[in-house]
């Protein structure tokens, strides 16, 4: 990967975010109700901010860091082979 190739996908991707997405006490209240399956509260919560908080507005679709998600919790929550 060239120095080139990294500054023109930073560009392209745009300004890093760096304010802190929290949700409202109705979201986390209707979140504290479902059944989680097991899941921390703390998990499930911060996938919803982080897919809100990157949300395009053009797209139903998030990418989600699965990956990153699991190396900060220590555990593989997000995704379930079966």
């Amino acid at each position: 990967m060239r120095f080139d190739d990294i500054l023109a996908d930073a560009l392209e991707l745009g300004a890093l975010k760096t304010e802190e997405y929290i949700l409202s006490p109705e979201k986390y209240d209707a979140l504290k109700r479902l059944d989680l399956n097991g899941v921390p509260l703390e998990v499930v919560c911060d996938v919803v901010a982080f897919c809100e908080a990157n949300n395009k507005d053009n797209t139903d679709w998030v990418v989600l860091p699965v990956a990153n998600f699991d190396c900060y919790y220590g555990i593989q929550t997000l995704v379930k082979s079966g």
